[in-house]
């Protein structure tokens, strides 16, 4: 079987941070990650993965406290997207908060499952 090279290309626009650029990168980060917590902000991770399905419904992004409520009544819909909405809402609100009203847009009771995953 003949190698192919192309195999290990990168897709455009994205690229490695090699030595010693990655350093500096993460010096950089490691500074911001600790101004904003001296002005008590929690740090937030946002999965790197999700559903094909969800990507490609084109919603992700206008999916918020307001609107939500209105997209969780269609009859096919498993899933939606809310995670550039959730993790601007927790940074601007606070994780538990968030959470919170979150459950409250939805009509969820705070021990329902589904939402915490």
């Amino acid at each position: 079987m003949p190698m192919n090279d192309e195999r290990w290309l990168l897709p455009a626009g994205v690229e490695e941070v090699l030595p010693p650029e990655a350093a500096r990168m993460e010096r950089l980060r490691r500074a911001l990650l600790d101004l904003y917590s001296g002005w008590g902000y929690e740090l937030v991770i946002p999965p790197f993965i999700d559903y094909l399905e969800s990507l490609l419904t084109g919603t992700g992004h206008d999916l918020d406290l307001h609107n939500l409520p209105r997209f969780i009544t269609l009859p096919a819909l498993k899933e939606v997207s809310i995670g550039h909405a959730l993790t601007v809402d927790a940074i601007r609100m606070g994780l538990a908060s968030t959470v919170a009203a979150y459950q409250s847009a939805l009509g969820a009771s705070p021990d329902r499952r589904e939402l915490h995953r």
